[in-house]
């Protein structure tokens, strides 16, 4: 009888709990650049403080629904009432003093992402923006904390987070893909060093801000064309001669439109669920949880036409 092949996973993923193995395959480490999913982890993180991994991620759903599916703007505007209502809870971590930091965080979230742009932008900076790549052999090697937690802790006290405490950060970074601490034995470890993990929500958040430039740039055109025809010596008033100017400034914007579609396709594409593929064990899979899995374009075209949009125009002389 052929022996059966056994994937090397890191040592605290037990084979017979099911939630715990897709978490480990499909996010711990994947690099996270959602706010909504980086207020996710910290709710959580904070809730295990004192009990298992395992005990979350079997409350998890019910988490996302008493938190309004982790949106920091409709926490922070929890009131009293609704605090004794999820104390009353039994969907989740019945802790008043957990779920009082929750709310509380949102509000310094909020605040963060005020001062940053996002809070994304604001937590790499703890790590220059890049994951830390470890190379533990065994779990012992693996620390509680970090430097870098440390000084995430620190800083998010100082902006009045509570439950941050190092520890509980530096589990938050190995969450998000701050740091990678699978073993290296760990089929993980080598898919997630090897390639970089880019983040679909914040793909797609490049994609709104290429579409917001785009569209600004075609109305540009526009205006351009127009002004063209009103100080041209010719009948301002016929609609056709606007017409024909306006094509001649699109034509030159062809590219402009190009990536305009392109663009506006994978975000339809982001939307519906359709946009990217990843591999799971070797095996292609439709993603599932956007926010939280590596992923490959559907289309590499994609990545050309943004290079280009992003070069600047060649003057005409």
């Amino acid at each position: 009888m052929p022996a059966v092949h056994q994937i090397a996973r890191c040592p605290w993923v037990s084979a017979g709990d099911p939630l715990m193995v897709d978490y480990h395959d499909r996010e711990w480490g994947v690099p996270v650049h959602d706010d909504r999913t980086h207020f996710e982890f910290l709710v959580l993180e904070g809730a295990q403080a004192g009990l298992s991994w395992s005990i979350i991620l079997r409350k998890r759903d019910g988490f996302r629904r008493a938190f309004s599916g982790f949106v920091p703007e409709k926490v922070a505007r929890y009131t009293r009432p609704r605090i004794e209502k999820l104390v009353a809870d039994p969907a989740i971590v019945r802790n008043r003093m957990k779920i009082e930091a929750a709310v509380k965080n949102a509000r310094a979230f909020l605040t963060v992402q005020d001062e940053f742009g996002s809070f994304d932008r604001y937590c790499w900076t703890f790590v220059d923006g890049r994951p830390r790549v470890n190379r533990w052999k065994s779990m012992k090697d693996i620390p509680p904390r970090s430097p870098e937690s440390d000084a995430f802790s620190k800083d998010l006290k100082r902006r009045g987070f509570s439950f941050v405490g190092s520890t509980i950060i530096y589990a938050h970074m190995q969450a998000v893909g701050m740091v990678n601490d699978h073993l290296v034995s760990c089929f993980r470890y080598r898919q997630l060093r090897r390639s970089p993990v880019m983040n679909i929500q914040g793909y797609k958040r490049r994609l709104l801000d290429i579409e917001k430039n785009l569209v600004a740039r075609r109305e540009e055109a526009r205006d351009e064309a127009r002004a063209e025809v009103s100080d041209s010596p010719g009948d301002v008033g016929d609609a056709s001669v606007a017409d024909e100017d306006e094509s001649v400034a699109f034509s030159e914007g062809e590219l402009d439109d190009t990536v305009l579609q392109q663009v506006e396709d994978a975000l339809r594409r982001i939307e519906n669920g359709t946009f990217g593929r990843c591999a799971v064990d070797g095996e292609p899979i439709e993603l599932k949880r956007l926010d939280a899995m590596p992923w490959t374009p559907y289309c590499l075209k994609h990545q050309q036409l943004l290079e280009a949009a992003a070069r600047p125009k060649t003057p005409t002389l």
